[in-house]
């Protein structure tokens, strides 16, 4: 009986640092060896800064004294994660004139309203293709 409880706290210590040495080497692989796509550093004539003007075709800039771009695309997952703070948005400007929303959307004008339908956005305008 002491043999058998012998063998089996020696199976028992030997699983236990196999499973010891295999989550070392997965931690030390995703901290010191992944190799990290690095961050792409935006070009500064690409990056829009607040207040600069923005022409975009069919868009009457004069119809409100505000006007809050929402830039979206139908196949992007933080999009579609941020449509309960668009809705807050719309509901927050609800009754307000001063101020308008327009989406604008890499998809087709078909795709992308039934995108904002689908999520409960709805926008003054939208600007598609």
């Amino acid at each position: 009986m002491k043999n058998l409880h012998n063998k089996i706290q020696i199976a028992s210590n030997i699983a236990i640092i196999i499973v010891a040495m295999l989550l070392a080497g997965v931690l030390v692989n995703r901290y010191f060896f992944s190799a990290s796509a690095p961050k792409p550093v935006p070009i500064e004539s690409e990056i829009i800064k607040a207040g600069t003007k923005v022409s975009l075709a069919d868009v009457d800039w004069s119809k409100s004294d505000k006007v809050l771009l929402l830039v979206l695309s139908t196949t992007c997952r933080y999009c579609t994660e941020s449509t309960p703070f668009y809705q807050k948005l719309i509901e927050r400007k609800a009754g307000r004139d001063d101020v308008r929303l327009i989406a604008v959307t890499p998809q087709s004008v078909e795709e992308a309203r039934r995108y904002l339908s689908e999520h409960g956005v709805s926008v003054a305008d939208a600007n598609f293709g």
